[in-house]
């Protein structure tokens, strides 16, 4: 599924082919690119822009290991299609993940998890 779903980005993106980016295996280098060019804001800066109707929590996760745009992607679909989850941006500059969640329904210990079964290491402030 993964392949698929980076074939499809890749495609759509106009390369045709998936290539992996330098920094990780399931980064393609056409998202790397397309990241670097458009303007990136600060994931907690994104985050403010969630609609105002939202309610529940927030919570700021540490991510490591994310080189490129693609990883960000990676990791804002993931944490997005997580019960309870309203919305998510992830930015690989900053290292970090902006979660608005319903504490009902998710933890930031089982968000921290999802990032983690993503294939980056994730953890708490302290």
């Amino acid at each position: 599924m993964r392949t698929l779903i980076v074939l499809a980005a890749s495609f759509i993106l106009g390369s045709g082919a998936a290539l992996a980016c330098e920094g990780h295996p399931n980064c393609t280098m056409e998202a790397c690119k397309a990241k670097s060019t458009a303007p990136e804001a600060d994931a907690e800066a994104a985050a403010e822009e969630a609609p105002a109707a939202v309610q529940g929590e927030k919570v700021v996760i540490t991510v490591s290991g994310m080189t490129c745009g693609g990883c960000s992607d990676k990791v804002t679909l993931a944490l997005t299609a997580t019960e309870g989850v309203h919305s998510a941006s992830v930015c690989h500059k900053s290292g970090s993940a902006t979660i608005h969640y319903e504490a009902k329904a998710t933890t930031p210990d089982k968000l921290v998890q999802v990032i983690t079964n993503s294939g980056f290491k994730a953890s708490l402030p302290e």
